[in-house]
């Protein structure tokens, strides 16, 4: 969900990539090692199927140091992905929950449901996003606090896609719009 994942690795140099590992497609000499750079999370990804067909080619005996630290780097990048994913999920159950459970007339709750989907949905940045979910379930009070800070942590314009946790959110809600027995 990061727009870019940059990943520094100390003691592994540009010249172990050459001989023992593939080429990312950017990577950048730093005082201490490398810094390899993927835009997206699907970079990441694709370059971890090529080491991992590496692996498979030269046997796990022929694991080296380096590898391994590249390895448990790119896994740590991916984990975070999956926090993000997560907290998404989390968010919106927990924004679900607070409609429909609060105490009012079903398709109040309906109507308050529908129109902070069309508010997130027409939101172009993370303060619209938190604007449109005010607005909508203003009726029914506060959305707690501890409901929104995971979620708010990774839906910021500046390191992640917005845009993709904007999507994933929406995703979300309409799955457990699914869940109502009409």
């Amino acid at each position: 969900m990061k727009l870019s994942i940059e990943i520094e690795i100390a003691g592994v140099y540009i010249s172990d990539f050459t001989n023992k590992l593939p080429v990312p497609e950017f990577i950048t000499e730093t005082a201490d090692g490398v810094e390899l750079i993927f835009f997206g999370i699907e970079a990441l990804k694709l370059y971890q199927a090529d080491l991992m067909q590496e692996d498979i080619a030269e046997g796990a005996e022929q694991r080296n140091d380096v590898r391994t630290k590249v390895n448990r780097l790119l896994n740590k990048a991916l984990k975070e992905n999956l926090d993000a994913r997560n907290s998404i999920k989390t968010y919106a159950a927990s924004l679900f929950n607070f409609i429909y459970e609060a105490d009012a007339h079903r398709m109040d709750k309906k109507n308050i449901f529908e129109d902070m989907l069309s508010g997130i949905e027409a939101s172009e940045q993370s303060w619209e996003l938190e604007k449109s979910v005010k607005d909508a379930t203003f009726e029914l009070g506060i959305v707690p606090l501890s409901q929104r800070l995971a979620f708010e942590k990774y839906a910021n314009d500046t390191d992640y896609d917005f845009n993709a946790i904007k999507t994933q959110l929406i995703t979300e809600l309409n799955e457990l719009k699914k869940t109502l027995v009409h």
